[in-house]
């Protein structure tokens, strides 16, 4: 009798496939809203900027509407944060006054980019007498008190700018004027704080100018300008964005101080520091029109140091996990 032959089928193990690893900036999205002071952060910093944009919609009185009859006057109903000496309204030269000092951190952080990366890649990546030239001029810079620097030029640029009739400078005087000495402190601070981008670009760029990829790129006869476009200057944009974010805390106080002192924006035009200049000779008698802007201020300022510090620690390799 012929046995039966059994064949045993195993079953087909199930095919795992690897997941798909993210990109570094993924990545860095993803660790980022991880951090729950950096998310926070990022939140508020949105909701500003909407504020900001839609001030002359959102604001429920024209900034430099007076109504001297009200000088003065306490939070209440009709003005949430109260009046201040000519009887304007706190709350909308708030919300007009974060226009003035969002605009000046971010188009400052624009104009420091563009001079010192541009400046630090070219001296990280040529070297010789370039690298020389570009940081003993960072080198004598930095051996100048930055914020003297800008007073200096603030003080140039407010007197220069204001005679001047024909020419650059005229349409420059007049801009100025029509942006409410926006553009003077714009130039003031871009032309002074670019030195630390500068050197962290170099920094990266000397470390990265002998890798593996690079040599390869150049021994394939790429030129310095694709090298410096394709290969460095992606990898350099982590410390750069760290560095950006946390300049612009920097920049709002440097506003904040100068219009404090009558360097910075042309008064109607609100800011916060202009607002605390204008409260601080009555503190004592009426704190909300000092308390409100330099609450505003205070609050900036933490949320965009957490999400300097979320963002450096999102874009550190060695944070992962």
């Amino acid at each position: 009798m012929a046995s039966s032959s059994h064949v045993t089928i195993a079953q087909a193990a199930p095919v795992v496939r690897p997941e798909k690893a993210q990109g570094l900036w993924a990545d860095a999205a993803s660790r980022l809203l991880r951090n729950r002071a950096a998310t926070l952060s990022l939140l508020f910093i949105a909701a500003l900027l909407c504020v900001a944009a839609a001030a002359p919609w959102l604001a429920p009185y024209a900034y430099d509407a007076q109504h001297l009859d009200r000088a003065w006057q306490g939070p209440s109903a009709q003005y949430l944060l109260g009046t201040d000496a000519f009887g304007r309204d706190v709350l909308s030269r708030l919300m007009y006054g974060a226009r003035v000092s969002l605009t000046v951190a971010i188009m400052a952080q624009v104009i420091i980019l563009l001079i010192g990366v541009p400046l630090g890649l070219l001296a990280g990546y040529f070297g010789g007498w370039v690298d020389h030239l570009i940081m003993r001029a960072v080198d004598a810079l930095y051996s100048l008190p930055d914020v003297l620097i800008v007073i200096v030029l603030m003080a140039f640029i407010k007197q220069g700018l204001g005679q001047a009739g024909t020419g650059p400078l005229g349409a420059l005087g007049w801009l100025d004027g029509a942006t409410g000495g926006l553009t003077g402190v714009l130039i003031g601070i871009g032309l002074t704080y670019w030195l630390t981008v500068c050197r962290i670009v170099r920094a990266q760029v000397l470390a990265l100018r002998e890798r593996e990829y690079v040599l390869a790129a150049r021994a394939l006869g790429a030129g310095p300008a694709r090298i410096i476009r394709a290969h460095l200057l992606p990898n350099c944009l982590a410390p750069v964005i760290v560095a950006a974010s946390l300049g612009v805390p920097a920049a709002i106080m440097l506003e904040a101080g100068l219009s404090f002192i009558g360097l910075g924006i042309s008064p109607p035009m609100p800011s916060w520091g202009i607002m605390v200049a204008d409260g601080i000779e009555a503190l004592r008698s009426y704190p909300h029109a000092v308390i409100a802007p330099c609450a505003a201020l205070s609050l900036t300022l933490l949320a965009f140091n957490f999400l300097g510090d979320g963002l450096r620690d999102a874009l550190d390799p060695l944070m992962r996990g």
